[in-house]
């Protein structure tokens, strides 16, 4: 079966979800800090979120396939496998309030940022057939910081890793047979108690 950029996206949400917190209070402790504070939102989005309540954040952004090989050939009628190798871009943001300054929004988007990137540098499974992949190691960039509308130092930076999905293909024979077969449901008198 097929998972497809959304299952994929899921799964990285979930991994990240998970590990990030982690990785960031490993880095705290090292560079004995106490910012940024655990993400309060990994989320799958297309953009930055609108509410401040939701930053410092973690967003699983974008997918884009970058090659799928089929693993062998196959005959007519059996299903095809292919490793589809996706690339995953994950924006990390983190917003300070009016007079805490650019730089500390600077600085903490670079610690989770560093959180995101040692996650996935790491050969991660997602699943038993979606891995996140450590060759060629992750791409890493930050910007200058911004404002928000409310005027506040918002910092972000992007993180783009490669994902390796298993997914089957199945033939259009079979998928025919599935649809034009019927299914048999038994009667069930709804009055009485189920066994």
């Amino acid at each position: 079966m097929s998972i497809g950029h959304e299952g994929v996206k899921q799964l990285v949400r979930a991994y990240l979800e998970t590990w990030v917190p982690i990785r960031l209070e490993l880095i705290r402790q090292a560079l004995e800090v106490d910012t940024p504070d655990d993400p309060r939102a990994v989320i799958l989005a297309d953009g930055l979120p609108n509410d401040p309540e939701q930053y410092p954040c973690v967003m699983v952004m974008s997918t884009r396939i970058d090659g799928m090989g089929r693993r062998q050939a196959v005959a007519d009628g059996e299903v095809a496998e292919y490793d589809v190798d996706y690339v995953v871009k994950v924006v990390v943001a983190v917003q300070r309030g009016e007079y805490q300054g650019d730089d500390q929004a600077v600085l903490d988007r670079d610690r989770l940022l560093l959180a995101v990137r040692e996650c996935v540098m790491l050969p991660a499974p997602l699943s038993d057939q979606v891995f996140i992949l450590s060759n060629p190691a992750p791409e890493e960039e930050t910007g200058a910081a911004a404002k928000t509308v409310r005027d506040n130092p918002l910092a972000a930076g992007t993180v783009t890793f490669l994902v390796r999905a298993a997914e089957a293909l199945m033939p259009t024979s079979t998928l025919q047979a599935i649809l034009d077969g019927t299914v048999d449901i038994a009667a069930h008198d709804s009055t009485k108690p189920a066994l």
